[in-house]
């Protein structure tokens, strides 16, 4: 015989198992939801932190102490017999050490300083000598964290320096 007590007893057992088992999957939904949120959010935090770095301008390559690895004039290769070391420091000041070998003579070293500038948009470095105001200005053909290769016309000869930073 059955004994309805019993029955009800085990069908709100049911019952009661089945919304626990509802609000139980409600919680770890929230709380997957919850976590989902939050690895997003820190995701797009760590995007901005990256894409918040700032290209380096070109005064900021330019800044140290660049030797020269190369020296042309036209299709004339004088590294031999020319070498150049430049320091640009921050402060937009220069000093040149231009060094070169002469037959008869022996080594010659000839040093400049002043003030440098840059072009963005067209790529270029100004020296402006101290003492005589002499203007130079040097066309960047190259450029990366460790070299530099540099262009000046003058006198219609073409004279490319290749640097190495130091």
């Amino acid at each position: 015989m059955c004994q309805p007590n019993r029955l009800r007893f085990e069908f709100t057992h049911v019952k009661q198992h089945r919304r626990d088992n509802s609000f139980n999957f409600l919680i770890n939904f929230r709380k997957m939801k919850n976590n989902l949120l939050s690895l997003a959010a820190l995701v797009l935090i760590s995007a901005a932190f990256t894409s918040c770095k700032k290209d380096p301008t070109l005064k900021d390559q330019l800044v140290g102490n660049w030797l020269s690895v190369q020296v042309t004039a036209g299709s004339e290769d004088l590294t031999a017999a020319n070498s150049f070391d430049l320091r640009l420091q921050d402060s937009k000041e220069f000093d040149l050490d231009l060094t070169t070998v002469a037959p008869l003579v022996g080594t010659i070293t000839q040093s400049y300083s002043g003030d440098w500038s840059t072009d963005e948009t067209k790529q270029e470095v100004t020296l402006v000598y101290n003492g005589t105001g002499e203007t130079k200005t040097w066309d960047i053909i190259e450029i990366t964290d460790t070299t530099l290769t540099a262009e000046l016309v003058e006198n219609n000869i073409r004279y490319t320096v290749k640097f190495q930073k130091q």
